[in-house]
């Protein structure tokens, strides 16, 4: 898991392709104007924007990707996300192939506050629960960048 400002985002070029093509298209795009829903980058990379209000930890779900890294940029709001590595949690959902996700219980071992032009990465081992309140329920808008594995 990574997380800071989005001007630190500019730092991991170089690291990854898939991750620099992403970076690219967030340069290139105002993404407060994108519309919600999915958008294809290339046959590798794709960013998904959506909208909904946090919810209390216990209904926030744990998951976790296979294929897929995560690239979290908040748009609008505030959410706390908890996780962990994942041999520390127990699956309860079976990954699913098409959604590439498996869902996961467990005990978080870190906790970030993700608001406004902050980001966070997901790597495959990395079990998260987004969408979880900070204060109160709030809206939250965000664009979820889908990074293949390579």
């Amino acid at each position: 898991m990574i997380t800071n400002k989005m001007t630190y985002l500019k730092n991991l070029k170089g690291k990854n392709t898939l991750i620099d093509q992403a970076i690219k298209f967030i340069e290139s795009t105002d993404l407060d104007k994108l519309k919600e829903g999915k958008h294809e980058i290339n046959n590798q990379v794709f960013a998904i924007k959506s909208s909904y209000k946090t919810k209390l930890e216990k209904d926030a779900l744990c998951e976790a990707h296979k294929k897929y890294i995560d690239l979290q940029i908040i748009l609008e709001g505030e959410e706390v996300i908890f996780g962990g590595d994942i041999d520390d949690y127990n699956e309860t959902i079976p990954y699913d192939e098409q959604k590439d996700a498996a869902f996961y219980k467990g005990i978080a071992s870190w906790k970030i506050i993700c608001k406004k032009d902050t980001f966070a990465i997901f790597y495959p081992y990395d079990v998260h629960q987004p969408g979880v309140v900070l204060e109160n329920s709030q809206k939250i808008t965000k664009v979820v960048f889908k990074i293949h594995v390579n």
